[in-house]
């Protein structure tokens, strides 16, 4: 008995002290818009935002102007995606926000600039709320 628990202690321990470094999941971005449903893309959209907000609690600028360059790249395609919900007629200019916002937030990450930082992470999650497939 007393073996499994000394086993589980450092197995949690391990665990525990571990968490914080490791590398997120790459998100994929498809190649191919044109072929992709607007509502695959966007929560892959919406992960990139958190990831962003996550770069920039831990002070990972890097990861932080990474993280925006995939942004731009994933409102860019869902432009041109299938299936756009039909309330969303403005697509196109609400798209061209996101991606200046990223190009923006990846400006900022370079200084680093937290205030700017903070300002542009607002506004990137604002539109992708804005940009949600469901009412």
């Amino acid at each position: 008995m007393l073996p499994r628990l000394v086993f589980l202690f450092a197995l949690l321990a391990t665990g525990c002290a571990t968490a914080d470094k490791l590398s997120p999941v790459p998100i994929s971005l498809p190649e191919d818009a044109a072929a992709t449903s607007y509502g695959d893309l966007h929560p892959k959209l919406r992960q990139l935002a958190w990831r962003a907000t996550e770069g920039y609690y831990r002070d990972d600028w890097k990861e932080l102007g990474e993280t925006a360059s995939s942004i731009e790249k994933a409102a860019k395609l869902l432009k041109s995606t299938k299936d756009v919900p039909a309330r969303l007629v403005d697509l196109p200019g609400k798209c061209d926000a996101l991606t200046s916002e990223a190009t923006a937030l990846k400006a900022a990450a370079a200084g680093p600039t937290p205030d700017a930082i903070s300002a542009r992470l607002q506004k990137i999650h604002n539109l992708i709320r804005e940009l949600r497939p469901e009412n």
